[in-house]
């Protein structure tokens, strides 16, 4: 699994639309961003993944097979 992970890789990871991610952290429903490169936010994988797994809205959202193989990565 990458060390770090932007907008891209987390719609990938989740099975959704990035579109969909960036709603998310615009509107703050994802944790706070790690960094950010040229204005593109950057989170830490371990941090999006813990938040996930325990994030009502997000599992709400996303395939519970998702989740599933988030928890037992």
């Amino acid at each position: 699994m990458l060390n770090l992970v932007g907008v891209q890789e987390i719609a990938e990871l989740l099975g959704v639309d990035r579109a969909t991610v960036i709603s998310w952290n615009h509107q703050g429903r994802l944790p706070d961003v790690d960094y950010k490169i040229s204005g593109v936010p950057i989170w830490h994988t371990s941090k999006i993944v813990d938040f996930i797994t325990v994030d009502s809205f997000i599992q709400s959202k996303v395939s519970p097979d998702v989740i599933s193989s988030l928890v037992n990565a």
